[in-house]
């Protein structure tokens, strides 16, 4: 009885380690397709795919991939075009090269994830935009608005040039947001190795918080607020004369640059 059971046991293994190897995809061959889109207002994309988003008055996606059977490409009752893979269970693309050129006439929210990147043709009309980069996502973009709010996280990256009246950016966990341009007031985060490379970017008010070996590069024209703790390094330009107030500890470190960055 106990034989019995022990090469039931076997079995088991070895038919739940068979079921949980991993299946690669392999296509040499490349399609293009041309998919009709409702009107959205917010941008998703995800697993390594390219897009290239234009401002029309259209609404559409023409598409080169390699997987197109498998491309996913859809506007939710929430206005978000997600584009993606829909694939089988436990199962992943080899070499995939996917690359979208997409059109819309009023989008806001702008979202790259697992190894995505969106670059923007244009300057969309909305007064407050969202855009998110993580897990080795990016977005290229050049945006004029009210406010922007720029997140990224786990080595995504956002590059662009910023014209607002508020900036709010955040980088954690090795991203990088690398900004040129000017605002009004800018309020800064940067944690966990995050990085904002503001050498081109210049604020009347910065209001900044950064810890945990996060690093930020600005320019400032009145007043510079800022906390600067556990290794964190702040590098600021001052344009004329500023007001400052700042608190340091655990190593945190501020230093002012003179002359060019």
């Amino acid at each position: 009885m106990k034989k019995i059971y022990l090469v039931l046991l076997t079995l088991s293994l070895l038919f739940l380690a068979a079921c949980s190897g991993t299946q690669k995809l392999e296509s040499d061959n490349f399609e293009t397709k041309t998919f009709d889109l409702e009107e959205f207002n917010s941008i998703s994309v995800a697993e390594g795919i390219e897009v290239v988003l234009h401002k029309s008055f259209e609404h559409r996606a023409d598409a080169s991939s390699n997987f197109i059977d498998y491309l996913n490409i859809q506007v939710g009752d929430d206005g978000v075009l997600t584009i993606d893979f829909d694939l089988p269970y436990n199962t992943v693309l080899n070499k995939n090269k996917t690359r979208l050129e997409v059109w819309g006439s009023d989008v806001s929210k702008f979202k790259a994830s697992s190894s995505a990147q969106i670059k923007v043709d244009g300057n969309f009309d909305a007064s407050e935009q969202f855009i998110y980069a993580s897990s080795s996502g990016s977005v290229e973009y050049d945006a004029n608005c009210d406010k922007i709010n720029i997140e990224v996280s786990s080595s995504g990256e956002y590059k662009g040039s910023v014209k607002a009246k508020e900036a709010n950016l955040n980088a954690t966990s090795s991203g990088l947001i690398k900004i040129k341009g000017r605002t009004k007031t800018a309020n800064i985060m940067a944690s966990s190795s995050g990085d904002i490379d503001g050498k081109s970017f210049t604020a009347d008010i910065v209001n900044a918080e950064i810890s945990s070996s996060g690093d930020v590069k600005i320019g400032v024209e009145k007043d510079l607020n800022a906390s600067v703790s556990s290794s964190g390094d702040l590098h600021y330009k001052p344009k004329g004369s500023i007001q400052m107030n700042i608190e340091k500890s655990s190593g945190g470190k501020v230093k002012e640059i003179s002359g060019i960055f």
